[in-house]
């Protein structure tokens, strides 16, 4: 069953979740909210809507309203109205958002020096390159 592309990349992404999990439990947040706390460090505008994050993540209106509120819940994520428009609600980072996005950002390196220990640098840019294949090729496709 190993030999299949799609087995190695679900049991790689179960290791890098349980790995990430477990070093996220003690500012008690999880992979997946870390996700969306990364996705605000690291936009333009540092903020997103509701709806983007949605889109984003690939992932329900409910499933992301929840994950937000808890983020909220933590004081790591902010509502702010946007200029121009009073009932679109953007979602930011509060200060301690901010820190928090630092500190995983040192962790996340530490993660990936982890994941490919193994892997020569030239090695390491081919993986790179192929992933991000595999991942364009799954956004742009009509599944």
């Amino acid at each position: 069953m190993n030999d299949h592309f799609a087995w190695l990349i679900k049991t790689i992404n179960e290791a890098i979740e349980k790995k990430c999990n477990a070093e996220l439990s003690v500012h008690n947040i999880t992979f997946s909210q870390i996700k969306i706390i990364m996705a605000l460090y690291h936009s333009e505008k540092q903020a997103y809507s509701l709806k983007e994050l949605e889109k984003l993540f690939h992932c329900s209106q409910a499933t992301m309203a929840g994950t937000v509120a808890r983020l909220e819940n933590k004081g790591l994520v902010k509502r702010c109205s946007l200029p121009g428009d009073k009932r679109i609600k953007s979602i930011e980072l509060t200060t301690a958002g901010k820190e928090l996005a630092e500190k995983a950002c040192t962790k996340l390196t530490d993660l990936e020096n982890w994941l490919t220990k193994m892997l020569s640098p030239s090695e390491k840019q081919e993986l790179k390159r192929l992933l991000e294949i595999i991942h364009d090729s799954i956004l742009n496709s009509k599944v």
